[in-house]
């Protein structure tokens, strides 16, 4: 599990160097010790239902929603296809 968070029952919060390669990689691992600790749980976890990603900008930065949302898309949904209009749809 990554360094300097505070884990509560429904809350993950960290605090780490603000570059957006290393929140990304921070977000997979808590996604990924999830997945590990409810494998074979009755509730399996669900990131892109069990989740939300709170960041404190919209825009102007690196850890902006903005720049974070490409990542977490490709990581979350990477089957994109092309609809009859030729628009890419990722299927979730």
């Amino acid at each position: 599990m990554p360094t300097n968070f505070i884990l509560d029952k429904n809350l993950v919060f960290f605090r780490m160097t603000p570059t957006r390669e290393k929140v990304f990689d921070t977000i997979k691992k808590i996604f990924e010790f999830e997945k590990e600790i409810r494998y074979e749980s009755i509730n399996p976890f669900n990131a892109l239902q069990d989740c939300q990603i709170i960041v404190p900008l919209n825009e102007k930065s690196e850890l902006s929603r903005k720049a974070l949302n490409p990542l977490l898309q490709d990581y979350f949904t990477p089957l994109t296809i092309h609809d009859e209009l030729g628009n890419d749809v990722r299927i979730a």
